[in-house]
């Protein structure tokens, strides 16, 4: 049988966007530490969203910002293990709700997330400070 999980380490970019792309969602756990640090907006997550499959994650720091729950993806508390598996399975077993979710994002990462967003955005800054 072959295995449904496989922690494969660090990879070359190359690797990593291939598995993106054989991928049902991408799945990500994140907590805040001990210390209270905690993430910004993970690039992992916008990655993943680019290549058109859906996020599975927590409400975590800047994650609730780009991946609405049942629009691009399922959310759910940190540390609720039984929340995470249930959205796990949910679109593992509604490739077609997987499918819709990952082009719903992949379109939110396009509209909002490029470079030319991100430049023309800083550019209206830069306008504003000078003007």
């Amino acid at each position: 049988m072959k295995a449904a999980v496989e922690f494969a380490g660090v990879l070359p970019h190359e690797q990593v966007a291939e598995r993106l792309r054989g991928a049902r969602a991408f799945v990500q756990h994140s907590v805040v530490s001990g210390d209270n640090d905690h993430e910004g907006t993970p690039l992992a997550v916008l990655e993943a969203m680019a290549t058109g499959i859906p996020v599975i994650a927590t409400r975590h720091a800047g994650i609730p910002d780009v991946v609405e729950h049942g629009v691009h993806g399922l959310l759910c508390d940190e540390h609720d293990v039984e929340a995470m598996s249930a959205n796990i399975v949910a679109l593992a077993h509604d490739p077609g709700r997987a499918a819709t979710m990952g082009s719903a994002g992949r379109a939110n990462v396009e509209e909002r997330y490029t470079m030319r967003h991100s430049i023309g955005g800083l550019q209206r800054i830069l306008e504003g400070v000078v003007g």
